[in-house]
């Protein structure tokens, strides 16, 4: 696990161009303490950090070159695969030099080409330069674990270069990357605090997107998707019998953990005590001796909040270690240092701070951690889901109907600052009652509407596109398919691969923890793709057929607790502990360029009079006018 940097410039004689990565590299190092290094070929400058997890040894430090020195690599991430790979390899003749799975990637370059990436089983980016024919080779992995921003050298096409880097900030640090905030980055983030597919807060700036590619050569480029997940859900499998896909699944989860858990270094376990992060220890349990695992869990003293006895039981049930912390007062001094080391580019989701939290506590004793990340989207776990069905229930309701009691119960019903809570709930439920099934799936993840952002965004205009598009497009992709199917590919290619993701990617690479999630293993995803909808969810029960899977191995307390997610007590702090520093971050600071100042003040008016709980609005304009501020400070 690693940072990765690079610059291609067909003008060889740029003479700045090492110190440009140098500085580069050194925004990168929290993502590989452990050695960095700058080199020059030719054209091309390549940069990396690198966090030492499979063969310590200094000959496996990037960037990496093969015998011949025509090819070199700098990589980000983990093939779990890489000796099944490498053995295919030494029947081709190859002679390795390390025992690392970069230079596997390498190699396999070399044989496939770029049919190497159908070989790799992990997560990953990294970029290949082969020095004969003047080609980069720049990709990611299926699902996006690992981030790759890039940006043309002259800021519009390729035909002198691009610059690209594993994050935003350290992309900014090189002087052709100019700090020009995207009106359009805005108006999408204010819709879901966090930003959709290619597109970045930074004019010029892009993603490479999930199972992309590209190829840059002198006046030549291209990019292109070599993995596509919609076919897995348009073209269901047969099986006999639900049990049989039932011992499949047990099967191909137990063989992706025992992969997961290759490491050089120690390695343990998120547990919340949920079902998902349950199912990956209890998976780990079975593979390896329980002895070797730990397990890590964070809390909060508000009650609502806490998992630490679900993740103590359970470790008591499989006798294992358990590591669990208290999230207290300390939130106070460390608010705005977590926002400052998570937002890379801003995301406004507000389980990044226990999650910061639980990777830097976990860093103080592993170096490697297995999470439960996908469950959710693959086997159907959010409330979102329930809602869904429930709206079909409705469907038969006037729109005029639905309009007037969400009206009537945003009015009367008063707010509370549980977590997930039912008022909560029921207020978004009702106001999207009256929408297509389309848009209400849209509207339960939206933070600020449409009406609402015209009214406070100052550069509001009509050629903005609503981020809703994006949305459509996934849902068109699969369009035959059960809408819970549906809703289930929408949410794996936004929410989870550009929200979820990066959050886990942040918050462990900013403490040197390296985190794997074996639900995102590309065979998991295609086998849960391909299952019936119905097995899913069954009826009104969500993830039915993965709470089945582990029937016999979970108790029944964990099997059938309910769903607490992973959020943080942002409510209460901003009515609290954190009201102050919150309010003088959005109220005092360059985002009132953007937002209007009133607009934020009566946000604020609402939520601390308990008339409306603004907290998930208030936490995306917290961590945006942070980002702002401390980006034009930089």
């Amino acid at each position: 696990m690693c940072g990765i940097a690079g610059s291609l410039r067909w003008e060889k004689s740029n003479s700045n161009e090492f110190n440009n990565l140098k500085k580069i590299i050194s925004f990168l190092n929290h993502r590989g303490p452990n050695f960095s290094e700058v080199k020059k070929i030719d054209n091309v400058v390549f940069g990396h950090t690198r966090l030492a997890i499979i063969d310590l040894d200094k000959s496996a430090n990037q960037p990496m070159s093969d015998v011949s020195g025509r090819y070199f690599i700098v990589y980000n991430g983990e093939i779990y695969n890489f000796k099944e790979i490498k053995k295919k390899l030494l029947s081709h003749g190859v002679v390795f030099k390390t025992n690392s799975d970069t230079e596997v990637i390498l190699e396999s370059y070399k044989i496939w080409d770029k049919k190497c990436l159908d070989f790799f089983e992990g997560m990953f980016a990294f970029a290949i330069w082969d020095k004969k024919l003047k080609k980069l080779f720049l990709a990611r992995d299926r699902l996006g674990e690992k981030p790759l921003f890039y940006y043309p050298y002259n800021g519009k096409n390729f035909n002198e270069g691009i610059i690209f880097s594993s994050e935003l900030r350290a992309l900014l640090k090189h002087p052709n990357v100019q700090f020009k905030i995207s009106d359009q980055g805005i108006w999408e983030y204010l819709s879901l605090n966090y930003i959709l597919g290619n597109s970045c807060i930074i004019k010029g700036v892009k993603k490479l997107e999930p199972a992309h590619f590209m190829i840059i050569e002198k006046n030549k480029f291209s990019l292109k998707k070599y993995w596509h997940l919609k076919k897995y859900f348009i073209n269901k499998k047969n099986y006999t019998s639900k049990s049989e896909a039932l011992d499949e699944f047990k099967s191909l989860l137990d063989n992706t953990v025992k992969k997961q858990q290759i490491s050089d270094v120690k390695l343990g376990a998120f547990l919340s005590g949920g079902i998902d992060s349950s199912t990956i220890l209890a998976s780990m349990c079975n593979t390896q001796q329980k002895k070797k695992v730990s397990a890590f869990c964070i809390g909060f003293h508000e009650e609502d909040y806490s998992e630490i006895e679900q993740s103590k039981y359970l470790s008591k049930f499989f006798n294992i270690k358990n590591f669990s912390l208290n999230i207290g007062s300390e939130i106070q001094k460390d608010f705005l240092k977590i926002l400052d080391y998570t937002n890379d580019e801003p995301i406004g989701d507000t389980s990044i701070l226990p999650m910061y939290y639980l990777t830097k506590f976990t860093k103080n004793h592993v170096t490697v951690s297995l999470s439960g990340d996908g469950a959710d989207e693959l086997f159907i776990g959010y409330e979102t889901y329930l809602a869904n069905k429930l709206k079909q229930v409705t469907s038969f309701l006037p729109n005029f109907f639905l309009e007037n009691l969400s009206s009537t119960v945003n009015r009367f019903f008063p707010v509370s600052h549980k977590k997930i809570s039912f008022d909560y709930k029921l207020k978004q439920f009702l106001s999207g009652c009256s929408l297509s099934n389309f848009e209400a799936h849209f509207w339960w993840r939206n933070i600020f509407s449409d009406n609402l952002k015209k009214e406070m965004f100052k550069k509001y205009n009509d050629k903005l596109i609503s981020p809703f598009s994006r949305y459509k497009k996934f849902f068109d992709d699969v369009g035959e398919c059960d809408f819970i199917d549906q809703a289930s590919y929408v949410d794996i290619n936004t929410w989870l691969v550009d929200n979820v993701l990066v959050k886990l990617d942040r918050t462990s690479m900013t403490n040197s923890l390296e985190c794997r999630s074996p639900f995102l293993s590309h065979k998991i995803v295609e086998f849960a793709a391909s299952l019936k909808p119905g097995w899913k969810m069954n009826g009104f029960k969500k993830k039915d057929f993965l709470k089945k899977s582990q029937s016999n191995i979970l108790p029944k307390k964990i099997l059938f607790a309910k769903k607490k997610g992973f959020n943080s007590p942002i409510s209460i702090w901003f009515n609290n502990s954190l009201n102050k520093i919150a309010k003088e971050v959005t109220l005092d600071s360059e985002i009132t360029d953007f937002i209007k100042k009133n607009s934020i003040e009566k946000l604020w008016k609402e939520h601390e009079s308990n008339k409306i709980d603004h907290s998930f609005r208030l936490f995306g304009l917290t961590c945006l006018s942070r980002w702002i501020s401390t980006q034009k400070r930089n």
